[in-house]
């Protein structure tokens, strides 16, 4: 491919990075509605164009839940919008893990399983060089020393990152000890809850020192969205 980046044994398109053996986004996803079938062929490739994009697909949940019945919260007949891994934007949120599954699924990719996003957040900076504190989103790849060991951006902060992993609604909030100030809500298993937990990691930019790389909270049900929950995918 022209435009991959050749790493190891993995060809990744230069809009993802290798880390082990998959190709993981190098950004946060932004959502994208489009009919066009050269955008579409471009956006599975992973060579799509910001200028592309805006030209010929319109952004979804970048500031409110603007999905619709094209893409209702079930994910049900959600098959015109696409995620994409691309700098300057305005990461998609208000999203809920099916929806983000099937934008996922429609450009030839998925969500990665908690054990492939943490491997890939790994050397990412617990600090403010990312977007912990400053109480608003950025636009994706604006926070340039906020980068992993593999070359991912904003695995800390920013957004909140659904991964695939579902578990027993979570009760209670230890904290890892010792280990790391990092949030730690994957405790406890509710026997009352109406629904599953599905897991997001990394922490937003309201989370301060309780974001990082061990982020992990699974309070939120699949179902739910927030202004603060995006994700990434992998392939």
């Amino acid at each position: 491919l022209a435009d991959a980046i050749n790493t190891g044994d993995v060809a990744c398109p230069s809009s993802m990075v290798r880390s082990g053996s998959v190709c993981i986004d190098k950004y946060e996803a932004s959502v994208w509605e489009t009919t066009n079938a050269a955008l579409i062929v471009k956006i599975k490739a992973g060579t799509a164009t910001l200028a592309e994009l805006q030209a010929n697909a319109t952004q979804r949940g970048a500031s409110s839940d603007d999905y619709g019945a094209g893409c209702p919260d079930t994910a049900n007949g959600c098959k015109d919008f696409y995620a994409i891994s691309v700098a300057g934007v305005t990461p998609s949120r208000y999203i809920t893990w099916f929806q983000a599954a099937a934008a996922a699924r429609n450009s030839g990719k998925r969500l990665p399983t908690n054990q492939e996003w943490q491997v890939a957040a790994f050397g990412t900076p617990d600090s403010t060089a990312c977007n912990v504190s400053s109480g608003a989103v950025a636009n994706t790849g604006a926070n340039a020393s906020c980068v992993s060991d593999v070359g991912a951006y904003d695995m800390v902060g920013n957004l909140w990152e659904w991964v695939a992993d579902w578990v027993p609604a979570s009760t209670a909030c230890p904290g890892w000890g010792g280990f790391s100030d990092d949030l730690m809500c994957l405790s406890g298993a509710s026997t009352t809850a109406t629904s599953p937990g599905a897991l997001i990691r990394g922490g937003s930019w309201s989370n301060g020192t309780s974001a990082g790389v061990f982020a992990v909270n699974g309070f939120n049900y699949p179902a739910g969205s927030d202004s603060d929950i995006g994700f990434r995918c992998v392939r």
